[in-house]
């Protein structure tokens, strides 16, 4: 039988390995930006294993997904109604509403949207945050039209198409009466 022996680092080599650690991590959260240039706070978060980007601004906020209870409806994106902050909300599975293929596993996540009649948009994995340069975001020349988005991030060497959030929330309440009528 053998027993491993581990060796207990020292306080200043803990702390340089966690600075690194750390400095390796932010590397992730931040995009280059030059001097002066505009930032968009963007939430990284994979749909149907394929990463997307919502801008931070159109929601209200994110949420671990918790028990949501499924509701008879003739709107298949709708997955039910779940206690959030003290409100019901109507939660609405984003790959569906993007028409993505379904990996078929309980969404982990809740995008809050909407701010007279808000509703939670469910989606697969978050991947975090960060600040992109205006200039990181540009419209496909030429691309074919994308359902509930046209612009896309360049993020490092990684092209993230950015979520519409407004346009589906146009089109929920289009098509349910949860949400109220629209601004005019």
């Amino acid at each position: 039988m053998s027993t491993a022996v581990v060796r207990a680092e020292s306080s200043p080599e803990r702390e340089r390995l966690a600075d690194m650690q750390r400095s390796f991590d932010q590397s992730f959260a931040r995009a280059l930006v030059g001097e002066g240039e505009s930032l968009e706070r963007m939430i990284m978060i994979r749909l149907a294993g394929e990463p997307f980007a919502i801008r931070a601004s159109q929601i209200t906020g994110l949420v671990k997904a918790k028990r949501i209870v499924p509701l008879p409806s003739r709107i298949p994106e709708l997955l039910g109604l779940a206690g959030i902050r003290g409100t019901l909300l109507a939660v609405f599975d984003l790959t569906a509403v993007l028409e993505l293929q379904s990996r078929g596993s309980t969404p982990a996540w809740l995008a809050l949207a909407g701010r007279d009649l808000p509703i939670a948009l469910a989606f697969d994995e978050f991947e975090g945050q960060l600040e992109l340069a205006q200039a990181s975001l540009y419209a496909e020349e030429g691309g074919i039209p994308r359902r509930h988005g046209q612009l896309l991030a360049r993020i490092g060497s990684s092209v993230h198409p950015v979520i519409d959030i407004p346009s589906i929330l146009e089109l929920m309440r289009k098509r349910t009466d949860l949400i109220g009528p629209g601004k005019e």
